[in-house]
């Protein structure tokens, strides 16, 4: 049998303050644990249930991810990776985004960062 997702809500997670809420020695130990924490948020259902059909549904929900923290004006490269429940991203300070940051995310996800981006 299949097993299928089924997106139920968006919901928000904010970062105001990168460094103090985000433990880790490196910036990348820190992008981590976001990535951690949007995956986490992501899942709405720890059962799987079955449709009309007989196959698996898993029940997830949509990640609205808010980097208001001026002082975070990078995205590490590979930060991101395969975070499927990641589906928006905005981050008006950030200038700088790695190489596959957000590499097999999913065709949906939708972004909004300053034009002046590298």
């Amino acid at each position: 049998m299949a097993t299928t997702e089924r997106a139920l809500e968006e919901v928000e997670l904010e970062i105001e303050n990168f460094e103090e809420e985000y433990e880790g020695e490196t910036i990348d130990e820190k992008w981590e644990k976001v990535k951690e924490k949007v995956e986490m948020m992501g899942r709405t259902s720890e059962e799987e249930e079955k449709n009309e059909d007989g196959e698996f549904v898993v029940a997830t929900a949509r990640v609205s991810l808010v980097i208001s923290d001026r002082a975070a004006r990078e995205i590490r490269g590979y930060a991101f990776e395969s975070c499927r429940n990641l589906w928006k991203i905005k981050a008006p300070f950030v200038v700088e985004v790695g190489n596959y940051a957000f590499w097999d995310c999913g065709i949906w996800l939708k972004s909004s960062f300053p034009t002046s981006i590298r």
